[in-house]
């Protein structure tokens, strides 16, 4: 098992070759040649890497035994490969994600050839595996996909998985009803505003004036060596300075009209993961709760789990006691955001989802994106995992008792499925489910690429939802920190656009050198930038069908991408242009790659 271990470590830092990554998107993204280079170099990495330490490790040893040995194949990958000072980042890497991995890899039973498939290092040309889906399944131990039956939702009794290991009884979601308190929006005008954040990543330690660019994983502190001064509101390879939370929290305070609800999809600390605890993981998560909670005292603020706060960084699994913890304190931190209702706080607390009625024929859904995350390693367990099949039979519950209420849902989450950033099972988990209930849900709402995003839920037999996903607070990833408010109709439920703000950093930095303090600005709104009528799925499809038509406004979503960060005149050719519309029109990653592999042509 060490071997294996070893393997997966060194996979997960041939992975970095495909980015640097940034909540599964690159920090810059590469050219076709590019990606494929890239990819051809770290499935090679990680295959080599496979072989020559089943060769060299002894299974007799300790993981601590190994350590050295693994420190030095992943600092070889991070100086040689991808850049970075890997004798700074490697122990505290190793450390952190060793025990994991062995702990998963410990107790699973499976093979080790099709790691590097399963982490999308690797496609069926460098892994010899022609039955993909087998192979994930293998890796996985069952991630479980529900086939939801056809029948009407008032029968819909099971939901089957391919190991047929898991029955759903029929929903008794109504029999918490009873806890629920008054509905918690007020009454008010025709349009509920819903504002939402996305990926804060607060760096207490940002210093001004410190190296921007390090050679580190994230830079802006004022011990790093390296080079481009960081601005007083920030830089696109740091986290967010304090000075432009407060900014942005100070903005939102100024809006007119005030939001009615704030949803926030997820991940507060930074990104330095090779330092964190999970005593830093707490500390940063209440400061920032708490701060919020002080600056927006008449607001409520939805939360979800993101993958950033657990510790290590994207692993978690229900069943450990440190997770079990991590839960209960999210809950009572967010007490201070959400006066959450009896069994809305019990779930919470046991596996980080939630259910919420906001007024009469309304209510929002959070759910935990952790277990979809390709970096989770506790994801080998899931077979055996009593959590994770309990969070997905609480979300059908949920749904079918929605449906069968006639109510409206705003689901949210911190991970969007797609763009070989999430296991496959969770995307085909998430295309079944909007596919039965997709009539019900008016919004699927996340974060966690830092990138201004969407994708269609949709498949040869129709169209079912379309995922929006929000930019980025935090700077990191070459974005201007961003937020968003969505315009509602109260009677129908349905999102009729937004207006997306985002704080000009190049522009925000000058002006603080005069003594001016900058302001967020409006960017763009749906209708004018877009032509939108609304936020359905069809006015959605209809724009990626622009795209694939060529039509110039496929520049202008690209533009918007990354926060308007980059040169408004830059052009996209061809093969930017079949990057977006496979991006947008699949969730399912392995679809998503054959759309890249076509060519233009034949979009």
């Amino acid at each position: 098992m060490h071997k294996i271990s070893t393997v997966v470590v060194v996979a997960v830092c041939c992975g970095l070759l495909q980015g640097p990554w940034v909540g599964g998107i690159p920090l810059s993204p590469p050219s076709n040649g590019e990606a494929r280079d890239r990819g051809d170099i770290s499935c090679t990495l990680c295959l080599a890497a496979l072989e020559v330490i089943q060769d060299v490790a002894d299974s007799n040893k300790t993981l601590e035994d190994l350590f050295p040995l693994l420190e030095e194949v992943c600092v070889l990958v991070m100086d040689d490969a991808v850049g970075w000072y890997g004798s700074y980042l490697c122990p505290g890497f190793i450390h952190s994600y060793g025990p994991v991995i062995q702990y998963s890899l410990a107790h699973a039973v499976i093979e080790p050839r099709p790691i590097c498939q399963a982490l999308h290092l690797c496609d069926q040309q460098h892994t010899n595996l022609r039955d993909i889906p087998a192979a994930f399944h293998s890796i996985h131990h069952s991630i479980e996909q529900l086939k939801l039956s056809s029948k009407p939702s008032s029968q819909r009794e099971t939901v089957d998985t391919p190991s047929q290991r898991w029955r759903v009884l029929k929903s008794t979601a109504g029999d918490s009803k009873q806890h629920r308190p008054s509905d918690q929006l007020k009454d008010g005008s025709d349009t509920i505003t819903i504002l939402q954040l996305a990926d804060i990543h607060l760096d207490k330690l940002y210093s001004e004036g410190s190296p921007s660019t390090c050679h580190l994983y994230v830079c802006c502190r004022s011990w790093y060596n390296g080079t481009d001064p960081a601005g007083h509101y920030g830089a696109f390879k740091c986290d967010l300075p304090m000075v432009t939370l407060e900014l942005l929290l100070d903005t939102i305070n100024q809006l007119d009209p005030q939001p009615d609800f704030i949803v926030y999809t997820g991940d507060i600390p930074p990104h330095d993961i090779w330092n964190e605890t999970w005593n830093t993981q707490f500390e940063n998560i209440k400061f920032v709760v708490d701060l919020m909670a002080e600056k927006l005292p008449n607001i409520t603020i939805y939360p979800a789990m993101g993958n950033h706060e657990t510790w290590p960084v994207s692993e978690y699994i229900g069943t450990l006691s440190q997770y079990q913890h991590l839960t209960q304190q999210l809950a009572q931190y967010w007490k201070k955001w959400v006066e959450f209702p009896p069994d809305a706080l019990a779930s919470l607390a046991k596996g980080g989802y939630y259910n919420i009625k906001l007024e009469q024929g309304f209510r929002l859904v959070a759910f935990n994106s952790d277990y979809g995350d390709i970096l989770n390693f506790y994801a080998f367990l899931n077979e055996d995992n009593q959590y994770y099949h309990e969070q997905w039979k609480w979300l059908t519950d949920q749904l079918t008792a929605a449906e069968q209420a006639g109510e409206k849902v705003l689901l949210m989450a911190h991970i969007p499925p797609g763009h070989r950033s999430t296991v496959s099972m969770y995307e085909e988990f998430y295309l079944n489910l909007t596919r039965h209930f997709g009539s019900i849900i008016v919004g699927h709402l996340f974060g966690h690429t830092h990138s201004d995003q969407f994708r269609l839920v949709q498949d040869k037999d129709g169209l079912y939802g379309v995922l929006m996903v929000a930019p980025s607070v935090t700077p990191y990833g070459h974005m201007n920190p961003s937020f968003r408010v969505f315009s509602m109709n109260r009677s129908s439920h349905q999102l009729l656009g937004y207006h997306q703000y985002h704080l000009n950093l190049t522009k925000a930095n000058e002006l603080a050198i005069q003594g001016i303090q900058p302001q967020f600005e409006l960017a763009y709104t749906t209708s004018q930038e877009y032509g939108l009528k609304d936020l359905s799925p069809q006015s959605w499809a209809t724009l990626a069908k622009r795209f694939e038509q060529g039509d110039p406004i496929v520049a202008d979503y690209n533009y918007n991408l990354h926060g308007r960060s980059e040169p408004s005149d830059m052009l996209c050719d061809a093969s930017c242009r079949k990057e977006t519309v496979c991006a947008v029109t699949h969730i399912l990653s392995e679809n998503y790659v054959k759309c890249r592999e076509q060519s233009s042509e034949h979009l």
